[in-house]
């Protein structure tokens, strides 16, 4: 009797499993929300805690081995203070965040090691949606396009641990180009960093 009630549900287990398994071929997406650590390599420039969200697309190419492309809007940039410079030209003498907002487009290969374990690298072309300084003693907004590019370009390394599809990611991507024009950074380094960590959930088609 118990027999005949286990055969089915290990029949109706099978699909679940096989996914598990990350069968050569499977394909899922993967929505995701998440905190950036936000900062820049400037002076004494302090990190920005904002907001990510987006979704990723996974497709296997071997059991253990992925590569995925995704779409994510990501709050970058950081706490500036008057002593760094960079916000100088904009809003000398005050303190205020430099708000930098990007599309992000991860492309990354994920190598999934047992227990739902995986390590991930790739290269991540950005782009700018929205550029501002926000001064923190009044609230005083001032546009900063002329001063920020409109494309960035990072590389994502990271790790992410899976269970029953539900995926916890942690990144640290590293800006390769500048993110402000030559002119207005005065560091010299204005290259995004970013601790991006986020929960996801796969969705398998």
């Amino acid at each position: 009797m118990k027999n005949k009630h286990l055969l089915p549900i290990i029949v109706a287990l099978m699909p679940l499993l096989s996914h598990a398994q990350s069968e050569v071929g499977s394909l899922n997406i993967q929505p995701k929300i998440g905190l950036n650590i936000a900062t820049m390599p400037a002076g004494d420039a302090k990190s920005r805690k904002a907001f990510a969200a987006g979704v990723e697309a996974e497709y296997f190419v071997h059991q253990n081995l992925s590569l995925s492309v995704g779409a994510i809007y990501s709050q970058q940039g950081f706490r500036d203070s008057k002593e760094i410079g960079i916000t100088d030209m904009a809003a000398p003498d005050a303190d205020c965040n430099f708000i930098l907002d990007y599309i992000n487009i991860p492309i990354m290969a994920n190598i999934y090691a047992s227990n739902g374990l995986a390590v991930k690298a790739g290269i991540q072309p950005g782009f700018r949606i929205r550029s501002k300084f926000k001064l923190t003693a009044d609230g005083t907004t001032i546009n900063a396009d002329n001063f920020t590019r409109n494309f960035d370009l990072a590389i994502p390394l990271g790790v992410s641990y899976e269970f029953n599809n539900l995926q916890f990611d942690i990144r640290y991507n590293i800006g390769i180009t500048n993110a402000t024009r030559d002119i207005y950074t005065e560091s010299g380094d204005a290259k995004n960093r970013v601790v991006q960590i986020s929960l996801g959930y796969k969705l398998w088609l």
